[in-house]
C-alpha cells in the first residue's frame, strides 16, 4: 500500500523549552510520507537553534513576526501538499505509531476517506506531573461538538479536501479558532469519527496559551457561541462562567450529599436556568 502524505503543520513562539520534544515526536513516527511544516513567529528564545539543529527534517520552515497562532497555521496549511493534515503545536506531541494508525484508519476501504478523524490524549500537567484522559467514543456519543468543543486539538486529523472545503481557521480567534472551525464543519456535512487510542500528549503548563485566557478565553467563546447559536444561548455560557455561584451550589449539593436524590447538574438547570436553556444544552456549555 502507498502510505499516504501526511502535513504536519507546527505553529511556535518562544516554545524553545518544548519545541525539541515536539519535533522528536515527529521524527520518531518513522513515517516515510510525512511533511512537517514549521512556522515560527519570530522567537527570542533558543528556538532558532532547536529549529537549526533540526532543520533537514523540515520541508519547510519559516522565523519571522506573524499575526499569532491562527495566521501561522493558515500560513501552514497553505503550503501542505499533504492527502492528509494536522497541526501540532510547540509544546504537545505525538505518541508512537500516531501516523501510521491514522494512515490506516484513512485508507480502509482502499481510498483516502475525507472526513474528520480524532482520539484520545494523554493530557499531562508539568507543572504537577498529574494527567487525565478523556472518553473520546463516549463524548462523540453524547455530546454536541456545536455546544462544547470535546475533540482535544493535537489528537485531530483531516483530509486537505476537508481542509479546503470548511476553509481556513479565523485569525480573530486565539482561544476558540479550532472549534469555531469543528462547528463549521459539522455544517458542512463533513463526517467525523472518533477513537479511544491516544495519539498524543497535551501538555498544560504555566505559560500555556489556554491556561492563561481567563476571562479573555470566556468572552471570545461567548463569541463564538453567538455567532453559531443564539443570545439565550451565549447568555447561559457567560451566566456561568462569569459567576461562582455554581461552583459554590456543587459544594453545598456534594456536602449534603443531595446528588443522591437529583443530578447535580440537572438541579442547577432547574434553579437557575430551566427558563432559558434545555438541560441538555446546560450539560453541554458548562464543559467549555
Amino acid at each position: 500500500m502507498v502510505l499516504p502524505k501526511i502535513s504536519i503543520i507546527t505553529p511556535s513562539y518562544n516554545q524553545g523549552a518544548y519545541l525539541e520534544d515536539t519535533i522528536q515526536s515527529v521524527i520518531g513516527q518513522n513515517y516515510p510520507n510525512v511533511e512537517h511544516i514549521l512556522i515560527d513567529g519570530g522567537s527570542t528564545d533558543e528556538s532558532l537553534e532547536v529549529i537549526k539543529k533540526y532543520e533537514g527534517h523540515f520541508a519547510y520552515w519559516q522565523s519571522q513576526k506573524d499575526d499569532g497562532q491562527s495566521d501561522a497555521i493558515n500560513q501552514g496549511f497553505r503550503r501542505a501538499t499533504g492527502d492528509i493534515v494536522a497541526w501540532l503545536n510547540s509544546d504537545d506531541q505525538y505518541l508512537p505509531s500516531t501516523l501510521h494508525h491514522v494512515a490506516q484508519a484513512f485508507t480502509r476501504e482502499g481510498a483516502l476517506q475525507d472526513k474528520i478523524y480524532f482520539g484520545n490524549c494523554i493530557k499531562l500537567n508539568t507543572d504537577t506531573c498529574q494527567t487525565k484522559s478523556k472518553n473520546m467514543l463516549e463524548y462523540h456519543q453524547n455530546l454536541n461538538i456545536e455546544l462544547t468543543d470535546y475533540i482535544v486539538q493535537p489528537s485531530s486529523f483531516w483530509t486537505r479536501k476537508v481542509w479546503q472545503q470548511v476553509g481556513e481557521l479565523d485569525e480573530t480567534l486565539d482561544f476558540g479558532m479550532d472549534w469555531d472551525w469543528f462547528i463549521r464543519a459539522k455544517r458542512a456535512g463533513i463526517p467525523f469519527e472518533a477513537t479511544n487510542r491516544f495519539m498524543s500528549i497535551n501538555r498544560f503548563h504555566s505559560e500555556k496559551k489556554s491556561s492563561l485566557g481567563g476571562m479573555r478565553r470566556v468572552h471570545e467563546l461567548a463569541k463564538v457561541y453567538q455567532r453559531h447559536h443564539n443570545d439565550d444561548i451565549k447568555n447561559a455560557y457567560l451566566q456561568y462562567h462569569q459567576n461562582n455561584r455554581y461552583q459554590n451550589f456543587r459544594k453545598w449539593y456534594r456536602r449534603f450529599r443531595l446528588q443522591r436524590f437529583t443530578d447535580t447538574n440537572k438541579a442547577i438547570h432547574s434553579r437557575y436556568f430551566k427558563n432559558k436553556i434545555s438541560s441538555a444544552d446546560l450539560l453541554n456549555i458548562i464543559r467549555m
